[in-house]
């Protein structure tokens, strides 16, 4: 699962231009910081012939000292995931939806604004 997590982490690199670099599960010291990671999640479906569609629950962090900065980077993200399917190397994302909209998590004693979305996302592997 991890794989996925890379792959999605260079979709949007790839594909969106971002203040730094993408990490994974958890925002670095740096005062701007962006992160994707996982949450708890429900089951997926299994299909006759074992295939199974994962559902995962994902949250996107961003952290800027300039408030309309990690705001509009949070907003862009979501605009860029919310409700769109794509593929990423290895697996086909079918749905993707925001349930937590980018908002304002909270502000650090460094002054530095944090904002959070969450998204529910369905995928498959693709056959290898």
């Amino acid at each position: 699962m991890f794989e996925f997590y890379k792959a999605l982490k260079n979709h949007l690199e790839s594909n969106m231009t971002l203040f730094t670099t993408v990490a994974l599960n958890g925002l670095t010291t740096n005062t701007k910081s962006i992160s994707i990671g996982s949450m708890p999640s429900t089951l997926g479906t299994k299909f006759y012939d074992d295939e199974r569609q994962r559902v995962i629950q994902i949250q996107v962090l961003v952290k800027s000292p300039n408030p309309e900065e990690a705001m509009n980077t949070a907003e862009a993200i979501d605009t860029f995931l919310d409700g769109n399917s794509f593929s990423v190397t290895g697996y086909k994302v079918e749905s993707c939806e925001s349930y937590v909209p980018p908002s304002l998590l909270e502000k650090t004693t460094a002054s530095e604004w944090k904002y959070t979305a969450a998204y529910r996302v369905e995928i498959m592997k693709e056959s290898e």
